[in-house]
């Protein structure tokens, strides 16, 4: 009896290990990407001054976005140090810390490209999966908002938007959702980015979700659901002239004020 007790308990305890592992790798890649999200948000914020996002070849506000390479929320699209949609872009728009690997005797099948761009390159190849883009926006008088939102597994389908119907609090909205629990939660996963772009202003806000949730006021008609996201930090918008823009695998944002660069002796 004794060794069928021990046995029992065994088996409890070898299925709580086996439960855990998956939620464990889970946290382990959060953990990496929040990481890696910071690392490359503040690296490209002063990759972008360096490049001269501060004497740009257009006034504020604007986007420059050549993986995206769409305007959106009354930011006209520009570009930076002569980048476009080419080769040299992708090389400063997207992260090369994420180098390609496989590791000898895994199984795994070698990468899908070379790890050097030509024999005897010093250069690794990396995944790619992390990229960013700029928005420079006008905070009053001389100062500007630099905004550097980092993404992770970006997908290249175009912001989804709603007109926000309410401002609850100091950092939470509500807006009109047709779709699903699913897709709701899909669009406006917690922990993502999202613009908040008020046309009275007008302003820009990014603000990152801390806890989205999904009204569902009448089961037979989804024009009654309601979507409302509470975000990390107040924001200063209204209701009926804000538009919230979500873009899929926006992870973080990395934020400066500054001021543009004139023509002087030193810049020249």
């Amino acid at each position: 009896m004794e060794v069928l007790i021990s046995i029992g308990i065994l088996a409890v305890g070898l299925t709580a290990v086996i439960t855990i592992i998956p939620a464990a790798g889970s946290q382990a890649q959060k953990a990496l990407t929040e990481t890696n999200k910071a690392n490359v948000g503040l690296a490209a914020l002063n990759d972008a001054i360096t490049r001269g996002i501060l004497t740009p070849p257009g006034a504020p506000p604007f986007v420059v976005d050549p993986i995206g390479n769409v305007a959106f929320a009354g930011l006209s699209l520009q570009t930076i140090g002569s980048l476009d949609q080419k080769l040299p872009a992708d090389e400063v728009f997207r992260s090369q810390d994420d180098v390609t690997y496989t590791l000898e005797n895994s199984g795994q099948d070698d990468p899908a490209q070379s790890m050097f761009y030509q024999p005897g390159d010093a250069k690794r190849m990396s995944e790619g999966v992390y990229s960013w883009l700029a928005t420079l926006v006008p905070q009053g008088g001389e100062n500007y908002l630099l905004s550097v939102v980092s993404f992770h597994r970006r997908d290249a389908t175009a912001a989804a938007s709603q007109q926000v119907t309410a401002v609850s609090g100091s950092n939470s909205i509500t807006f009109p959702w047709n779709g699903s629990n699913g897709s709701f939660r899909e669009t406006f996963p917690r922990g993502s980015v999202v613009l908040l772009h008020d046309t009275s202003g007008p302003r820009w806000e990014w603000r990152r979700i801390i806890f989205p949730a999904f009204n569902e006021n009448n089961d037979s008609d989804a024009s009654d659901n309601e979507g409302q996201l509470m975000f990390d930090a107040d924001v200063s918008v209204s209701s009926g002239t804000t538009t919230v823009y979500a873009f899929s695998g926006a992870v973080g944002v990395a934020e400066r004020l500054v001021r543009l660069e004139g023509t002087s002796p030193w810049t020249q």
